[in-house]
């Protein structure tokens, strides 16, 4: 069984490689030739995909919007405070509460 610690480092992981792997895909498809890279890179953007609509569904779309903004965005607790008004620590806690929640509940 999977713990909460290895599943929010397997979500960071890919997170962090979203953005990446969204614009290989763009350049594959602009080649227009379809192979196994672009498979590959379908089937991880779906699991980041999934996980994301998990999140909406469980936490609601503004647990979406700051979770895609600290993980796939890579902004900081301190920039999405600002953009929303929000002490950093707010955040934190806001993030760390929804994750645990999803994590619990798939």
């Amino acid at each position: 069984m999977t713990t909460y610690k290895e599943f929010l480092q397997t979500f960071k992981f890919a997170c962090r490689v979203h953005r990446a792997e969204l614009a290989q895909l763009e350049l594959i498809k602009e080649k227009g030739s379809k192979n196994q890279t672009q498979q590959y890179l379908e089937k991880d953007l779906e699991m980041v995909e999934e996980i994301f609509d998990k999140i909406d569904e469980i936490c609601g779309p503004s647990a979406r919007v700051l979770i895609w903004m600290m993980y796939v965005e890579e902004k900081s607790v301190e920039e999405i405070g600002d953009i929303f008004d929000i002490p950093p620590s707010t955040v934190r806690k806001m993030i760390s509460g929804w994750l645990k929640k999803t994590f619990e509940k798939i």
